[in-house]
């Protein structure tokens, strides 16, 4: 099931364990082509300084020739690239995977939510997401 929490955000309740599906997530991006830029874990940068945080991991990935064509057409749009995904965890234990939408990440950088690059990310984000509902 998909939610919006936040504009432009799409947020997919995952029916694996939290360790499960960061694993799946990334066996899928790597599956998919993209190459894993950076795997950010939130709740332990979080522990290191002696504060908690439920888990949340950022998985940081791309493909030149997906993102390329967006940020000729506004380099304001590599502000948004690569793409992300997140892993998070909530106070009932169930584990969430979020990502930025990218038709709305085509409206805030004045570019055509038509174009092939725009489709070809929401394709993907959304078979690497199907992976764990």
């Amino acid at each position: 099931m998909q939610t919006e929490r936040s504009k432009g955000v799409t947020q997919t309740k995952s029916t694996l364990s939290f360790n499960d599906t960061v694993n799946t997530i990334k066996a899928q991006i790597d599956e998919l082509g993209f190459k894993t830029i950076a795997d950010v874990d939130h709740s332990a940068a979080a522990a290191s300084v002696d504060l908690s945080l439920l888990p949340s991991r950022l998985v940081i990935f791309g493909k030149p020739q997906g993102g390329t064509p967006l940020m000729q057409e506004n380099s304001l749009f590599a502000l948004d690239l690569p793409l992300k995904v997140l892993i998070h965890s909530s106070e009932n234990n169930e584990t969430f995977v979020s990502y930025n939408t990218p038709s709305e990440l085509a409206l805030r950088h004045n570019v055509d939510s038509e174009h092939k690059a725009i489709t070809m990310m929401q394709n993907a984000l959304a078979k690497i997401v199907s992976a764990v509902v």
